[in-house]
């Protein structure tokens, strides 16, 4: 809604008011477009927001170019300096009455006179001299006055005669035009004379609506077909930054961590046997796995500690094969030294399968076997009959150890 010096209007309908669109700053005033529907019955709302210094206000309404009515709010008798306002108030009618006293009132009307749409410049569209004619426009006009006495005369106001002005309203684009409604009985009212103290070319207040069709609006890219797209138009929307979508708020952690478990659970129906030595390190990575959550710092944690295993794992197999060598000829049992060979042959293919997925947020871990039955029976078969193919992952738990006294190793 246009405000301007404490004062603000808007047009308004059965349906509500009617949107402003592209507001801009005129001599004395401000104006801006609404839309017209053929058949609505509109009317002037105001408010005054603050208190005005002033004996009276004259509020003046204006539909293309003729004055339907004026209202004259007054001075509160307690306000000391006179002063009116805040209130709110409706112009919805003309009034009259005639030599009988007797009161009428008239409603007003959009009335669609011709559907005449045409395209101009945007620049010439807002409050210009091209605009100077009075048809298509609504008017408010706010003056400070003071009463001078009680009007107890016939009231005849001015009427809205047709328009003969064809092409005037064809180079405005005017499709619309308003009309009085038939005359009706109304309720009895005081009207004073007053006096204003503005200059009348020079309001304390001036507000102009120009009222056109949609599809004038939307063809001259003043009103989009999407309102969230229309130009801001009352000063507080004018700088009001636009709303932003609305984004799904993201899970919490402990949720995520949840899920994520849950999802791993499935994967994993079996687990994997620690593998130890005794110069090594456990993995922990593999032991701790069920406990940890699947998230960025947990999986870099886990990368690290999976590196630093594997590095130990091939320190403790080179120191394991330093020994052996060193044993190799005080030892009898030459199927034994045979048996470590093969097993430390298994724990060093192993850690060379041990690799980082590049996977971002998957889990690191060695793998696994689709059925834990053949992984077992592919084992069974290899210490039966040993290869130097690839061996699988899931092994049992091995310690191997080195007895110098004895000169053997045990499993």
């Amino acid at each position: 809604m246009p405000s301007l010096n404490g004062i603000s209007c808007g047009i308004y309908t059965h349906d509500g008011r009617l949107d402003e669109y592209a507001q801009s700053e005129i001599r004395g005033g401000l104006c801006c477009y609404v839309p017209a529907r053929s058949g609505q019955q509109f009317w002037l709302t105001y408010r005054i927001e603050k208190p005005i210094r002033a004996k009276a206000m004259s509020i003046e309404f204006w539909v293309d170019g003729n004055r339907i009515d004026t209202q004259f709010p007054l001075a509160s008798p307690s306000a000391d300096p006179p002063s009116v306002g805040p209130i709110a108030s409706t112009i919805n009618s003309q009034y009259s009455k005639d030599e009988r006293g007797t009161p009428h009132r008239r409603d007003i009307f959009f009335m669609l006179e011709e559907e005449r749409v045409k395209q101009w410049p945007y620049w010439l569209l807002k409050g210009s001299a091209q605009n100077s004619d009075k048809m298509g426009t609504i008017e408010c006009k706010v003056y400070r006055a003071e009463k001078t006495g009680v009007w107890e005369g016939t009231v005849s106001p001015e009427a809205i005669p047709a328009t003969s002005a064809k092409k005037s309203m064809r180079s405005k684009g005017v499709s619309h035009r308003a009309r009085l409604g038939a005359p009706m009985l109304a309720a009895k009212t005081t009207r004073y004379t007053f006096r204003n103290l503005d200059d009348e070319n020079t309001p304390f207040a001036y507000f102009k609506f120009y009222y056109r069709s949609y599809k004038f609006l939307q063809i001259n890219h003043i009103i989009y077909a999407h309102s969230d797209l229309a130009r801001p138009v009352s000063p507080s929307d004018a700088y009001r930054m636009p709303a932003a979508a609305e984004v799904p708020k993201s899970l919490s952690r402990k949720l995520s961590r949840r899920r994520s478990e849950s999802g791993l659970k499935k994967e994993r129906s079996h687990s994997v046997p620690a593998l130890s030595v005794d110069l090594g390190t456990p993995f922990p990575f593999i032991s701790d796995e069920k406990k940890r959550a699947d998230t960025p710092i947990a999986t870099s944690n886990i990368l690290r500690k999976t590196s630093q295993s594997v590095l130990d794992l091939h320190a403790s197999i080179s120191h394991l094969e330093a020994e052996f060598a060193n044993f190799r000829m005080g030892m009898d049992n030459s199927d034994m030294l045979q048996s470590c060979y093969e097993k430390l042959g298994r724990l060093k293919r192993a850690a060379e399968k041990i690799r980082y997925k590049d996977d971002y947020g998957r889990r690191y871990s060695l793998p696994i076997a689709e059925n834990p039955r053949e992984e077992e029976s592919a084992m069974e078969s290899e210490a039966s009959s040993p290869t130097t193919g690839p061996v699988p992952l899931t092994l049992p738990s091995i310690t191997v150890k080195l007895d110098k006294g004895k000169g053997r190793a045990t499993e």
